[in-house]
Parts: structure tokens; sequence; C-alpha cells
């Protein structure tokens, strides 16, 4: 946050187009900054609690590409499946509402 207050310090010398053009991109930046720390902190809470159902185990996290109103976010996420008969889900994912196509609802809206 203090680089974009200290970017636009030194903004002095650009018309406002060029201000606003650049500005775009920060702030698209820091939209990404933002996301990726939420899908963090909510992974991290479900390792926490989530009480996963008899007969299922974690696997390790998985990264995964995101698709957002604010560009691609990278995100670990864990997968919980079942140790026979197969099958298992991505707790992170039905928190969210997150589809399985790797975009945000926001993007498909």
């Amino acid at each position: 946050m203090s680089g974009i207050i200290g970017w636009i310090r030194s903004c002095h010398r650009l018309n406002f187009l060029e201000f606003e053009q650049e500005l775009v991109s920060k702030v698209f930046a820091l939209g990404q900054l933002f996301v990726s720390l939420l899908l963090c902190r909510r992974e991290e809470g479900i390792r926490e609690s989530h009480q996963k159902p008899e007969g299922y185990k974690w696997q390790k996290p998985q990264d995964r590409q995101l698709g957002t109103f604010f560009g691609k976010v990278g995100y670990w996420r864990s997968y919980v499946y079942r140790t026979k008969g197969g099958g298992g889900y991505y707790p992170l994912d039905e928190a969210l509402g997150l589809t399985g196509d790797g975009f945000s609802m926001l993007v498909h809206s």
C-alpha cells in the first residue's frame, strides 16, 4: 500500500490519462494480492478445523490458478479423498463456492 502512495506522490509529471492508465494495473495487482491472501487464510483455517468424513484422508495441497476479476491468482488447496472406493472433494472450493472450471463467479457473470 505504501508503494502505491509513494508512486502517487511521484506522479507530478503525468497527465490524468497517464495516471489512470498506470493506476489500473496497480489496483488490479493489489486486488490479486488481496484475493491471494483470502485464499491462503481460508485454506489454513480449513486445514485446522475441517472435520473430514470417516474413511477420508487429506492429500498434500496442490497448486491451482483461479481466474478472477483482477486476473489469474495462484493458490494452494487441499484435497480430501476416500481411502476405499475413490472420490473426494476440495473443502476450500466448497466453502467458497468455487466451481471446477477455475473461474470465479464474478468472471462467469
